[in-house]
């Protein structure tokens, strides 16, 4: 007698459920997901550099917040220049902000999971449509300076 694949399969996943069915949670997708987040020393301290970087942007904010105040109330027209670093701290502030949201909505049970479908044809469809507006908004520079 000779057997299919697919009651192996079943008799498998039925026996996998069994052993998995006590520790998975509603929210979860498998039973792999561990109970509570364990942070890795990478994740602890890209977070730790993010956050210096968004305190030191918000010093920097406020210092020239008040140093515009002076000036408003000195009467001076001089604006002061934007520092470089304030830029860049800003942007590595944004950023820091865009993995944190990426983190808890990959890594908690906070928002749903649910299985992600691929289609090649609306990627292709996406991908077409992004080349298009990149190529409508190319222009030619007459002079570049850098």
């Amino acid at each position: 007698m000779h057997y299919d694949g697919r009651p192996m399969n079943l008799g498998v996943d039925l026996i996998l459920n069994i052993a998995c069915n006590k520790r998975i949670e509603p929210v979860d997708a498998s039973c792999c997901v561990r109970n509570g987040i364990e942070l890795t020393i990478v994740q602890i301290l890209t977070g730790i550099f993010f956050l210096i970087c968004a305190i030191a942007s918000l010093i920097m904010w406020k210092k020239q917040s008040l140093i515009s105040n002076a000036d408003v109330e000195n009467q001076s027209s001089s604006q002061q220049p934007v520092h470089h670093s304030y830029v860049i701290l800003l942007n590595l502030s944004k950023f820091g902000l865009i993995l944190a949201y990426f983190y808890i909505c990959d890594r908690t049970p906070i928002f749903m999971k649910e299985s992600k479908v691929y289609g090649l044809g609306v990627f292709l469809a996406c991908l077409g449509v992004f080349f298009l507006l990149g190529i409508s908004s190319w222009k030619v520079a007459s002079k570049v300076k850098l």
